[in-house]
């Protein structure tokens, strides 16, 4: 039986044993830069500190009265900036947000917590 080796993406016989490496990302400096901080134990840890003092709670839907769970952590200065970088693991600077509100604030321009809890009031009021 032939199958696709997920070393090199040839087609072998499924007893062929492949010497291959194992292919790996195209990826850029920046890319491997931020994927190094997001597996690092200061971001795991912080993220973590974060989610636990908001009580595992999305902030937006607690600001609209709605039960939601913090799925994830928003940075609010965009971290590829070098003042974002620098502000990295600035825990002022963090959202803890459900995934469908990190969608939403990640698509717009919103750069305060301020901006994004305006935002939200005027959606709620209309």
């Amino acid at each position: 039986m032939l199958r696709v080796c997920s070393k090199c993406n040839l087609i072998h016989d499924h007893r062929f044993k492949c010497n291959s490496k194992v292919a790996t990302r195209n990826t850029t400096r920046e890319q491997d830069k931020l994927n190094k901080f997001y597996r690092s134990y200061q971001w795991r840890k912080l993220k973590e500190l974060k989610r636990k003092d908001i009580l595992y709670q999305c902030e937006i839907c607690n600001f609209l009265g709605k039960i939601g769970f913090c799925d994830e952590v928003h940075h609010i200065k965009k971290i590829v900036t070098d003042e974002g970088w620098e502000a990295r693991l600035d825990y002022d600077w963090l959202l803890g947000v459900c995934v469908m509100h990190h969608k939403q604030i990640d698509s717009s321009e919103l750069k305060s917590k301020e901006e994004i809890f305006k935002y939200y009031l005027r959606l709620k009021q209309e």
